[in-house]
């Protein structure tokens, strides 16, 4: 399984806000930094008819989302809480 950590900064922001993973089972952990909650939802992904999604998480959270992404493509992930302030990101998937 191939495992990425995301921060969720203060600043409103993904790091990394870019992921490139290959076609498979995926980990994504979800880390808030700072004070501020955040959440991690992809628009157009889902596994297993289900939306893939990290809930809100208070400050110091941390929590995983594991995945199976079948098809190569670009998935936009969000902080649906602050995808207004630009809180966004980009899971790149090949072969």
């Amino acid at each position: 399984m191939q495992s990425v950590e995301v921060d969720a900064t203060p600043q409103y922001r993904f790091v990394p806000a870019t992921i490139r993973v290959h076609t498979g089972k995926v980990r994504i952990t979800l880390v808030i930094i700072g004070g501020t909650p955040h959440n991690l939802t992809f628009n157009n992904l889902f596994d297993a008819g289900r939306r893939v999604a990290v809930p809100t998480l208070a400050s110091g959270g941390q929590q995983s989302v594991a995945f199976t992404v079948r098809t190569p493509g670009r998935y936009v992930f969000v902080c649906t809480i602050h995808e207004n302030l630009g809180q966004t990101g980009t899971l790149i998937v090949t072969r």
